[in-house]
């Protein structure tokens, strides 16, 4: 969980912040706010097993 500050960035910004993501094997992925639609959408793409959308007044549980 958390912000990357993707928005605006470029497309080769986006992919490497996915790419690199991927090195380490997250059993989810939640990006805030300030990820931006397009880097939202990317990682909804390239993450589909781990992606979790986060909206407003959202409740996570997460066990061992």
């Amino acid at each position: 969980m958390g912000g990357f500050h993707l928005t605006g960035a470029q497309p080769e910004i986006i992919n490497k912040t996915i790419s690199d993501m991927k090195v380490i094997a997250p059993d989810f992925i939640v990006p805030m706010h300030c990820v931006g639609f397009e880097a939202q959408a990317a990682f909804a793409r390239e993450m589909p097993k781990e992606f979790i959308l986060n909206t407003a007044g959202a409740k996570y549980s997460f066990s061992a």
